[in-house]
């Protein structure tokens, strides 16, 4: 059993990943921030040294976000993704201007490795959703962001 602070140790914080929606390739984040991953290795992402050279002041900055860094990684079909966990269900934020659709292949990717959420906070595009419970079961089976009335809600429950 553990003590009370290794549960909040192991149990609490974030775990981050880069996910590429073409290679299917899920990367942990070792960095402090997401965009300084690529930066220090960029190897690990299929870029080389030199596309990543000119972001090397924004690291040594300790600048979060790096906004040329985003566009290397949206060209290369790379997702953002965080795992936070707070008492005990997890929630998963995935970011995807790409669209719905590596959003969805993240999320299954993510589920392999991880518990189900208790959330999921999907940023797609120009449009946002936050799934819960059947919601989330409902996209990783289609694809797709089911919203349902509370009238079409009791109607699946009779089917």
């Amino acid at each position: 059993m553990l003590s009370f602070k290794q549960y909040l140790k192991e149990g609490s914080g974030s775990h981050r990943f880069w996910y590429n929606s073409r290679t299917k390739k899920l990367v942990k984040v070792t960095e402090t921030y997401h965009d300084w991953e690529p930066v220090k290795h960029p190897e690990k992402f299929g870029l080389k040294r030199s596309q990543v050279v000119e972001f090397e002041p924004d690291v040594e900055a300790n600048r979060d976000n790096i906004g040329g860094i985003m566009k290397l990684m949206i060209a290369a079909k790379w997702v953002r993704c965080i795992i936070q966990h707070f008492g005990s269900e997890p929630s998963w934020s995935i970011e995807s201007p790409q669209g719905l659709p590596p959003a969805h292949a993240a999320t299954k990717a993510l589920l392999k490795r991880n518990e189900f959420p208790g959330r999921l906070f999907i940023d797609y595009g120009r449009e946002s959703a936050v799934l819960k419970g059947g919601q989330i079961e409902d996209f990783v089976k289609r694809g797709k962001i089911i919203q349902r009335t509370e009238i079409g809600r009791t109607m699946a429950q009779f089917r």
